[in-house]
């Protein structure tokens, strides 16, 4: 059942591939189906070109080669433009299906807030405060994670309508849409996301927080075998250095907290509908 109108016609009707819609020479808001703001975004059968903020372009100047085979391959750097010029995870798939899901940022309240005013990046602080206004409704406190979305939904929906329809049903059942219970590519992307789990807790990538990212997920409906997640969206992302506050530290591992914490319940998620497809 689609997640926002009932139906499943739409999710499972034959859609042509990316490789198709490029070469019919289809906008890239048509070619890119979920991630970032078409805006922002150029996309290409292989690559990936980001428009970039400060912070992220910062971010991917001095701290991306931490994040080897946990981001997206990265081809360059222009700091001149503020763009980043990354492959495109399903450049080997045949017919592509991607899901984004947000991970582990905490929705504010006025007692953290308070508590770390003046620690936090002010990027950061606005990020919590919108996080704050749609966390009621989009299911995420629950969870920590949240589907943001998926190739095949409703984009006539506006973004935080679709919120609201998502937090009536689980996130266990939007995902078993996107995968159509198929046990191969549930498997592996655990097994992907495991891995990333763990790297994120040992050195260097433990002094690291991730705010407001999200998880990837690309697989190819022709070959499940072949699924790719990867760790996308720095702008808000949190490192420590040895300057680095008591303060921060502690506002760094509170983050870190809630990111394993929806990778973890990503998991068992993604673990339970294999057992009821078995």
């Amino acid at each position: 059942m689609n997640p926002v109108s009932g139906s499943s016609s739409n999710f499972y009707s034959p859609q042509p591939t990316l490789a198709q819609k490029l070469s019919k020479g289809e906008p890239d808001s048509e070619v890119s189906p979920i991630a970032g703001k078409p805006q922002n975004l150029t996309l290409t059968r292989s690559e990936v070109t980001k428009k970039l903020k400060s912070p992220e372009l910062n971010f991917y100047k001095n701290h991306i080669h931490n994040f080897k085979d946990i981001a997206p391959d990265i081809i360059r750097v222009d700091e001149q433009n503020s763009t980043v010029l990354m492959l495109n995870i399903g450049n080997s798939m045949e017919q592509p299906h991607l899901i984004d899901i947000k991970v582990g940022d905490l929705f504010a309240n006025e007692y953290y807030l308070r508590e770390v005013k003046g620690v936090l990046e002010e990027n950061i602080l606005a990020k919590m405060e919108k996080r704050r206004n749609i966390s009621h409704y989009s299911g995420f406190s629950e969870h920590n994670y949240r589907i943001a979305g998926y190739t095949g939904q409703d984009k006539s929906i506006e973004k935080h309508d679709w919120l609201r329809e998502n937090a009536r049903i689980s996130p266990r059942h939007i995902l078993t849409i996107y995968f159509n219970s198929n046990a191969v590519a549930i498997n592996k992307a655990q097994e992907q996301l495991v891995q990333i789990a763990e790297k994120l807790q040992a050195e260097p990538l433990k002094n690291y927080a991730l705010v407001s990212s999200s998880v990837l997920i690309a697989f190819d409906k022709m070959n499940p075998e072949n699924v790719n997640v990867r760790i996308i969206d720095f702008n808000n992302a949190m490192y420590l250095d040895q300057g680095s506050s008591k303060e921060k530290q502690n506002a760094v591992e509170a983050f870190n907290v809630l990111f394993q914490k929806g990778l973890h319940n990503l998991v068992d998620h993604l673990k339970s509908i294999v057992h009821r497809a078995v």
